[in-house]
């Protein structure tokens, strides 16, 4: 939705970059409604606090408990929305996800089945409210080209296919709202720093450490697998913490 030739660098590109797809997510949903699916990621993130500044409560954010979350993942994505007004459903799909995946090694139709019930999912939640016809993604330039759909520009070989692109399936009922697909990573988190430091704060790092839909394809899903990770994780970030605050 940005302009694909004007890259966001500094603040006044993002006060620009903010304020015309604000103006354009208002032109393309109008008095209809909205689904986000949110994750604590940056780029979900800002996706629902851009789309929500344009459209108010009629964007519904939602969160899917695949059984891929680490320990209080849930609390450390609600908070920090419910603290901008931005109140967040929470979908418990973690039966769901892992018998989908269970006995499946091959990572790309992992992501393929990922991606399919993350939209299954949305589409039930979606009879919930009233003209919720679309869906907003937080879908970045680098998870189009690597997804093998550059749609006119360089590239578009197929590295691996993101859930939220190459994993999307042909029968859906939404159309798409994704405001970020034509930036970069390091432009998104210029966006929600200059729009909401303290949300920038909060999210800022969590893409690497999340227990995420892009990690399982490299672990085995079971629900003893992923609890064990979880565990693991947890211990880490407890000793993490405590050894930070001795100092």
């Amino acid at each position: 939705m940005a302009d694909c030739g004007k890259r966001v660098s500094q603040k006044q590109d993002a006060d620009s970059f903010i304020e015309v797809s604000v103006a354009k997510v208002r032109e393309i949903i109008g008095g209809l409604s909205a689904i986000v699916g949110v994750s604590g990621g940056v780029d979900s993130t800002v996706a629902a606090v851009l789309v929500h500044r344009a459209i108010g409560d009629r964007l519904h954010p939602i969160m899917v408990n695949h059984g891929l979350l680490r320990q209080g993942e849930v609390e450390s994505v609600v908070e920090p929305l419910r603290k901008l007004g931005i109140e967040v459903c929470v979908v418990d799909a973690q039966d769901r996800f892992l018998n989908k995946l269970l006995g499946v090694t091959d990572p790309e139709l992992k992501r393929k089945i990922i991606g399919e019930e993350f939209i299954r999912v949305f589409e039930e939640e979606a009879k919930k409210y009233k003209d919720a016809r679309f869906l907003v993604q937080g879908t970045i330039y680098p998870d189009v080209v690597e997804s093998g759909s550059s749609q006119g520009r360089q590239g578009g070989q197929l590295v691996k296919s993101h859930h939220n692109v190459g994993g999307l399936p042909e029968n859906m009922q939404f159309e798409l709202v994704e405001p970020l697909r034509d930036l970069y990573k390091d432009e998104v988190k210029i966006v929600i720093g200059d729009e909401n430091p303290e949300v920038m704060l909060s999210v800022d790092g969590q893409d690497s450490y999340r227990l995420n839909s892009g990690k399982v394809v490299r672990i085995r899903s079971s629900s003893f697998v992923t609890n064990l990770v979880k565990l693991k994780q947890r211990s880490f970030f407890d000793v993490l913490r405590r050894k930070i605050s001795e100092r």
